[in-house]
């Protein structure tokens, strides 16, 4: 409850400030804290706002970062045929992301790599998204790359690699 009170305060403030990227940052918490409730119109509703507002607005450097926020959200509900043809391709290097970003974008790519059924190429690069992860770190993507690594792992009956990247 309290992290919803506190993300539609950021929400307003951000609109109020002009800070789309903190706007954009603020909207996509809603979608996760709505996608975690099970309440899928609410995800579908902020996720159409947001393209809208880019689009509407040639916000051209938050383009990718919409891909991106969507590409999250339809992995998670299994729906990959719904992610960015860039990001499917795996087309992660000309972004118009922030470096900073990039280990989300790593995540969020590893996550449809397994939705794919990309087993071999996600064990493959998590290495490489794990070493950019820690250049700024980010704690929290190298957890699920790691666990990405695990289940690609398990997928492909590995079970000790699995259970030792987790």
């Amino acid at each position: 409850d309290e992290a919803e009170v506190a993300v539609h305060r950021a929400v307003y403030q951000a609109v109020q400030a002009s800070q789309w990227n903190i706007w954009l940052c603020a909207v996509f918490l809603q979608c996760r804290i709505a996608l975690f409730q099970g309440n899928f119109e609410a995800v579908l509703s902020a996720l159409q706002q947001v393209r809208a507002e880019v689009m509407d607005n040639n916000r051209f450097v938050y383009y990718h970062t919409v891909d991106l926020m969507e590409a999250h959200v339809y992995s998670h509900l299994s729906q990959p045929q719904k992610v960015a043809p860039w990001l499917i391709r795996g087309e992660i290097t000309e972004t118009k992301l922030l470096f900073p970003a990039v280990p989300i974008l790593h995540t969020v790519f590893g996550r449809v790599l397994l939705e794919t059924g990309e087993y071999k190429k996600l064990m493959g690069l998590s290495p490489a998204f794990l070493n950019t992860a820690s250049i700024f770190p980010n704690t929290l993507c190298q957890i699920y790359i790691y666990i990405h690594w695990a289940s690609a792992c398990h997928r492909i009956y590995k079970k000790e690699e699995a259970i030792e990247f987790l």
